[in-house]
């Protein structure tokens, strides 16, 4: 019984023994790795804890002198700043930024809707059909205007003297102006009539030549 129970933890021991070496191993590569970066990091963090602002030129007023950040050595991190410079720098800023929208203040609504904001916004625009009629603020024309008609228009001279008016020195048979221009414009029509009737006649003989 004995042997068998000797024998059983000696196998045990032959499995179990080389993984928690293995474990020990790698715990000791752990514990290296950290002591490392712990002795790494010490002196940085160190320096973090030594570093302040200090006012380089001790002469100036706060509000316009120098300041650097230095550690507990003297040694400068990062860039000098002037308290003048910086101010006047954020002013610039402050003068070119704009201003917070307030609907209504400094920035329209449209029909009494702030534009401000997420969505659209709808537009009414009314009927889509303009005529003359609904057409608003449009001036005061006459009748004349729109018509186009020669009985519309005021102020016409009186023709009806033209009618009956006679002229003894006309050459034609209607010794009134107007009879004599309409006289004028039969024998106009006549005459181109004739000349047809010629051109007509003239190219037959040419043909028949």
């Amino acid at each position: 019984m004995v042997d068998g129970f000797n024998t059983l933890n000696g196998g045990i021991n032959n499995e179990i023994r080389p993984a928690i070496e293995k474990n020990a191993k790698d715990i000791g590569v752990v514990n290296e790795t950290l002591t490392a970066d712990i002795n790494y990091l010490k002196p940085r963090v160190t320096t973090l804890e030594s570093l302040q602002i200090v006012k380089v030129d001790t002469e100036s007023e706060n509000y316009s002198a120098s300041y650097e950040l230095q550690d507990a050595t003297g040694k400068v991190y990062g860039q000098r700043i002037n308290i003048a410079t910086a101010n006047s720098e954020i002013e610039k800023l402050k003068s070119g930024k704009q201003d917070t929208l307030v609907s209504g203040e400094n920035i329209k609504t449209i029909n009494g809707t702030s534009i401000l904001g997420s969505g659209d916004i709808t537009i009414e625009t009314g009927s889509s059909e303009v005529t003359w009629d609904n057409v608003t603020g449009k001036p005061s024309f006459a009748t004349v205007a729109t018509s186009g008609s020669y009985s519309d228009l005021t102020g016409t001279p009186d023709l009806s003297g033209y009618q009956t008016k006679s002229d003894d020195t006309l050459t034609t048979t209607d010794k009134t102006v107007v009879g004599a221009i309409n006289e004028l414009l039969t024998k106009i029509q006549e005459l181109e009539t004739k000349n047809q009737e010629l051109e007509s006649r003239l190219t037959a003989l040419e043909g028949s030549n």
